[in-house]
């Protein structure tokens, strides 16, 4: 789900009418290209009416040509319904395709759609394999998925060491459940020593990211002196 945002970054600038007309232009006689960008400014309303409809129409044509970052969006278009009714079928089969082209945020997202039975037939061991696959390039939700089962001893043989470390790479990536997740790591002494003074700073930390959950941790750990 992160992958979108990264494409809006690169791809989005301010735009003017004479631009919006030669990028429909250009994704009218197919340009892959022209079509992403175009679905990603209809996406967010730049340059254009945000129009959800429009920003599937566009992704999609490029999605179908094969365009990584366009599946990604097209999954998280039905993923969350967007303009469209939600279906969780089509955002996996959208997902699974960029997926199978390496990119990590999707890999992530089918990964937990398959240990959840979400949108497909529950499938731990594609699970796994799919959360190894985008922990593998660093990705913070792949990386925080894998730490889970390791913790858990769900899927794969307990090691809450393991766990503890694929959790704090994934909070090293500002991922706020995972600040809080090694926050309580280190407040409980789960595969690591006990230590709740740097437990509160990781607290602290996915507070300072909108996490009210870290905001509470923090105030009862510097409550206790902490």
């Amino acid at each position: 789900m992160y992958k979108f945002l990264i494409l809006i970054l690169f791809f989005i600038i301010p735009a003017h009418a004479n631009q919006i007309d030669q990028l429909k232009h250009q994704a009218e006689l197919g340009d892959t290209n022209a079509q992403t960008m175009l679905g990603s400014r209809y996406f967010i309303g730049d340059g254009v009416e945000k129009d959800y409809r429009l920003a599937l129409k566009w992704h999609k044509s490029a999605a179908e040509k094969g365009d990584v970052d366009s599946q990604n969006i097209v999954g998280v278009i039905y993923q969350l319904g967007l303009g469209v009714k939600e279906d969780h079928s089509q955002a996996f089969f959208w997902f699974k395709q960029a997926a199978e082209q390496g990119d990590a945020p999707s890999q992530a997202e089918i990964a937990e759609m398959l240990l959840n039975g979400d949108g497909v037939a529950k499938n731990e061991q594609q699970a796994l394999m799919w959360f190894q696959k985008s922990a593998n390039q660093n990705h913070p939700k792949g990386l925080f998925g894998l730490a889970d089962l390791y913790l858990s001893g769900k899927v794969v043989e307990q090691d809450e060491q393991k766990g503890f470390q694929l959790m704090k790479r994934a909070a090293e990536k500002k991922e706020p459940f995972a600040q809080y997740a090694v926050g309580f790591l280190y407040e409980k002494g789960i595969g690591t020593r006990q230590n709740r003074t740097v437990a509160k700073e990781w607290y602290g930390r996915s507070c300072d990211r909108g996490l009210k959950g870290g905001c509470q941790a923090y105030r009862k750990l510097n409550e206790q002196g902490f």
